[in-house]
């Protein structure tokens, strides 16, 4: 049996790259607490991370800037769809971005998540052994509580006896007369019972088979202590390699990308890893006092940099302001950060939320929505209008709207709005008139948002061999608000396969949401724009901004441009983007960042 290690540490991806190393990082906690850890297959993780110090200290020693990469997936994964999600993207970073003037470290990590089609632990040599529902089902059953699996037991019997008993009444009423009526409206009573008595155990039959509520308590538990503990690992091991001398001027960008239930593993790694007792982030404890920001560097050597949530499996609290938002200071953290979301993503909008009823404690609908299913729309709101694709928020001369609308332009659904949400908490924390004199700023402007329900790519039909437009995410409806006869639809689409609107943003035919994902995460914003000079409606558009705005310099001007060519190519693959004002004011004005009264 392997060595039980706390975490598997294996090298993925292409290794003939000087300045790009990726490695797979999986927790060995096992699926049931009862079982025995997995263990490493791959020897003592100690010598990898060892490994990766070595390689940091080396590109140091070169005066070459350091960035560090991590993938979190999400709820209901299996260990070797995500070993090749993980080696899928270490090959896509090797092509595009392995060749600039930084080095990189990617990690995809994995936490000891339960499919719906679970393997059993590959001990050794063996291959994983995949586990029936029906053993999954009687599994579920002999582990209910006692009580419960008394009322199951008798509800069973109940049914079969009143199944053989509404038989032979049936029969005796046939070959005897109306007089055994009686006796089968009694067995139907006894069957009608003994259902109503097994509907709840039922429900929590369900709930379990779903994994849902497991897999929270292993994110929680195992997969972000363990994370912890590698960035804590990962942190004195470069510290020992440098002897010590490490400039606080060099620190690593530590970036993440998260999907679904990963932005859940995130955000409270970055909760853990916070320094909360350097003073440089000690503020008071009044909620009020938004003066003081946290910085952005943890441990000895990392500062965060870029985050990155795709279909979060987060509250949209966390992008509320107000006493509720437990994300807020591990948010601000963050250089940049970005969300990706899909109005019909009915993995969210359906199981998450109906999990979360009994579990979140908010007293209204709203309060239990999910992040990853957020809404970008225009504040003057039409049902009947079409949507508007691109920079939403931007302006034909290259300016961004106003500030003070951009809660605005999201909603938490088609009849309340994140603005509504936010004037509603902030209206119940202004109890002294000294709150009101506050500018206060809601944190979801510290967000871009990439609204992909109506996301496109051409796609070459196999059988007539002709390229057509065709939803990824969902059905491209084109519509303002899906109703629920196209969310009906959709949960058919999803249910034959032939749409993943929470998985999708990752398959192999979204590339274009790939190259965003991948692309903020490593380069940022900026990055990103910067690689659009190329394209043939820049210089269009250049000397449109130039005619425009005089008073920018060059600089500013063909930033400006390259976010019209931006919100163009965004356009076209129907996405709709919602820019956040820092990021506007930071990567095209070329301005200096302001977190204060966020």
């Amino acid at each position: 049996m392997p060595h039980p290690y706390l975490l598997d540490i294996q090298p993925i991806g292409p290794n003939h790259h000087p300045r790009l190393k990726s490695y797979l990082i999986a927790s060995t906690a096992p699926v049931n607490v009862e079982d025995s850890p997995i263990g490493s297959t791959s020897g003592d993780p100690q010598l990898r991370i060892q490994e990766m110090a070595a390689f940091i200290a080396a590109q140091t020693a070169d005066n070459t800037p350091v960035e560090i990469l991590i993938q979190v997936h999400g709820y209901n994964m299996k260990a070797s769809y995500t070993r090749w999600i993980y080696d899928r993207t270490a090959n896509e970073l090797a092509e595009k971005y392995a060749n600039d003037d930084r080095a990189r470290l990617y990690i995809g990590y994995r936490w000891p998540s339960e499919s719906f089609d679970p393997e059993a632990p590959a001990q050794s040599s063996n291959p994983p052994v995949k586990i029936s529902l029906w053993r999954r089902v009687k599994q579920a059953q002999r582990v209910l509580p006692q009580f419960l699996g008394w009322i199951a037991s008798g509800s069973n019997w109940g049914l079969i006896g009143g199944a053989i008993g509404l038989i032979l009444g049936v029969l005796l009423a046939i070959s005897g007369g109306t007089g055994f009526i009686a006796w089968i409206v009694l067995f139907l009573l006894v069957m009608l019972l003994a259902v109503a008595v097994m509907l709840p155990i039922l429900t929590l039959l369900a709930l379990r088979l779903s994994n849902y509520f497991r897999d929270v308590h292993r994110a929680e538990k195992y997969g972000v202590l363990d994370l912890v503990e590698l960035m804590r690992q990962l942190d004195r091991a470069v510290i020992a390699q440098v002897h010590g001398e490490w400039e606080p001027g060099d620190r690593i960008r530590l970036s993440f990308i998260g999907h679904s239930m990963g932005a859940f593993v995130v955000t409270q790694v970055v909760r853990i890893l916070s320094d909360v007792f350097d003073t440089r982030s000690i503020s008071t404890l009044d909620l009020s006092d938004r003066t003081a920001p946290p910085p952005s560097s943890i441990g000895n050597i990392f500062r965060l940099g870029r985050l990155v949530l795709v279909a979060p499996d987060i509250s949209t609290e966390s992008i509320i302001s107000g006493r509720g938002n437990v994300l807020r200071s591990a948010i601000r953290r963050f250089e940049e950060a970005y969300v990706f979301c899909n109005e019909g993503d009915m993995a969210l909008r359906l199981a998450s939320t109906v999990a979360n009823y009994f579990s979140f404690p908010a007293a209204s609908r709203e309060g239990g929505y999910r992040l990853g299913a957020l809404t970008v729309r225009p504040p003057d709101y039409q049902p009947e209008a079409p949507p508007q694709y691109g920079v939403v928020n931007l302006n034909t001369d290259g300016k961004l709207t106003d500030r003070a609308g951009f809660i605005n332009y999201l909603a938490i659904h088609a009849d309340y709005s994140v603005a509504t949400r936010q004037a509603k908490l902030w209206g119940q924390d202004t109890h002294s008139p000294e709150v009101l004199h506050i500018d206060r700023k809601p944190i979801a402007e510290l967000f871009t948002y990439f609204d992909c329900t109506d996301y496109q790519e051409p796609i070459v039909d196999p059988k007539t061999e002709i390229t057509k437009q065709k939803g990824i995410l969902g059905l491209a409806t084109g519509k303002r608000n899906l109703s629920y006869g196209d969310l009906c639809r959709l949960t058919i689409a999803m249910a034959q396969g032939k749409i993943d609107p929470h998985g999708g943003y990752l398959s192999d035919d979204a590339k274009f949401c790939r190259e965003l994902i991948y692309g903020l995460g490593v380069l940022g914003f900026a990055g990103l724009l910067d690689r659009l000079d190329k394209s043939p409606e820049y210089a269009a558009y250049h000397t449109q901004i130039c005619a425009q705005n005089q008073n920018l310099n060059s600089q500013q001007q063909q930033r400006m441009a390259l976010l019209r060519v931006f919100s163009q190519v965004t356009a076209d693959r129907g996405m709709q983007v919602l820019l956040s004002p820092e990021r506007y004011n930071v990567e095209v004005m070329t301005g200096k960042p302001n977190r204060c009264g966020y």
